[in-house]
């Protein structure tokens, strides 16, 4: 029951979760009897990959006894570090970790197409990747999916509202995790929830002008400043649209999303019948990243992810609404991308990360983030995907016209 893990991304937001989870779980490893000891995992930390936050990362390594890093940018002092570790240096550092360093479990949780090379990489060694990038899939979605079912690499979601639709479809009995597999005939559609994040109550003119100070002020998650800026335009969800599509191998016809404040509820199986299924669980990112984790046994360990229960006596009222296009018109890109396919997505994310950076650099309308990725998507036209070189491509092609357009 020892499990090995590498967790790309691990001074993020989801990487810091992720070791908490660890941390508890091997806690009660630690705590059971020994007839008990047998059926509960003890998860072994093997390698870390950060970006600049060196620090922490140095500070994780310690704690855990990390002796493989990957860094990004400058490495931390080895002084700082357990006697003899590897530091893996440069763009491709974490690939590099990955490739190099065996273990059961990859956490891909680098923000942003940054992460898309390592993640293949994982997929390349038949890893069980816990995914917490959706930019992987949004940019090269096809190329992922084939390889993954190629190399018999599972692809677990760590985003709330896919790990939802995980449960939902694996307690109905559809194969969420082979996309190559028809969907279940009795799926009608599939609806993803979106808190609407910061200015869903703003008017168009009030959300035109928001600046990066109130874009990064989320009412429900606690997340990195690129995830929240992306959910306050509701970019981050015309990428989870995306992601569903590639991840359970669900048609662009049956996918929604929906408005939902209270963020209690996370995603919605309608089925033929005109039943539906919900999940519900209070807004915490480390139910779904147990559930990762666990995969092998989450029905049997789900029970102890130390997440706190909805408490149904106070769940007064939950509201949905439609989301407005009209002021978010982002919403709109994910089924673009859908139907057009090869390197649509890696255009509209690169374009996006381009826009985003712009605009916590300041001087930028929030209101131009949408209108430059919608110009990059109109202007270039996408190509078929058959290796990494074609997204990286797409993707150089998108920041400059990106570029281009603000420096006119």
């Amino acid at each position: 029951m020892r499990r090995r893990v590498i967790i790309l991304g691990s001074t993020g937001s989801i990487g810091t979760q992720t070791l908490d989870v660890i941390r508890a779980a091997n806690a009660r490893h630690d705590a059971a009897s020994d007839s008990a000891r047998q059926s509960l995992p003890f998860f072994e930390v093997v390698g870390l990959a950060a970006g600049n936050n060196t620090a922490l990362l140095a500070a994780q390594a310690r704690e855990w006894n990390v002796r493989t890093l990957a860094c990004a940018g400058e490495p931390p002092a080895a002084h700082a570090l357990p006697t003899g570790t590897r530091v893996y240096t440069g763009p491709d550092a974490a690939s590099q970790l990955v490739h190099h360093v065996p273990c059961d479990t990859v956490v891909a949780a680098i923000v942003g197409s940054a992460g898309l090379a390592a993640t293949l990489e994982a997929v390349e060694q038949g890893r069980t990747i816990a995914l917490a990038n959706k930019e992987t899939l949004v940019a090269a979605g096809e190329l992922v999916v084939q390889r993954a079912h190629a190399r018999g690499s599972a692809l677990l979601p760590v985003d709330s509202e896919h790990a939802a639709l995980f449960q939902l479809l694996r307690t109905q009995g559809v194969p969420p995790t082979s996309p190559t597999d028809p969907v279940h005939t009795q799926l009608a559609r599939v609806i993803l929830t979106a808190s609407g994040g910061p200015f869903r109550t703003w008017s168009r003119d009030q959300i035109e002008q928001a600046t990066p100070a109130q874009a990064i002020k989320h009412p429900t998650w606690s997340m990195g400043a690129k995830v929240t800026i992306d959910s306050a335009g509701l970019m981050n969800k015309s990428l989870e649209l995306i992601e569903a599509h590639w991840l359970f191998g669900i048609p662009a016809d049956k996918l929604q999303a929906i408005v939902h404040p209270q963020s209690i509820v996370h995603a919605i199986a309608e089925w033929t019948d005109a039943s539906a299924t919900v999940q519900f669980a209070k807004p915490d990112m480390r139910l779904p990243i147990h559930r990762a984790l666990h995969y092998r046994d989450a029905f049997a360990h789900t029970s102890e992810a130390s997440c706190e229960r909805v408490d149904w006596r106070t769940l007064a009222r939950l509201d949905f609404e439609p989301p407005d296009e009209s002021r978010f018109p982002a919403i709109t890109f994910a089924h673009r991308v859908m139907h057009a396919q090869g390197t649509a997505g890696a255009i509209m994310n690169a374009a996006n990360e381009e826009a985003v950076a712009a605009f916590m650099q300041g001087g930028l309308a929030f209101g131009a983030i949408a209108r430059l990725v919608a110009a990059a998507m109109s202007d270039i036209a996408p190509t078929p995907v058959t290796s990494l070189a074609d997204v990286h491509h797409a993707e150089s092609l998108a920041r400059e016209h990106v570029r281009r357009t603000l420096s006119r």
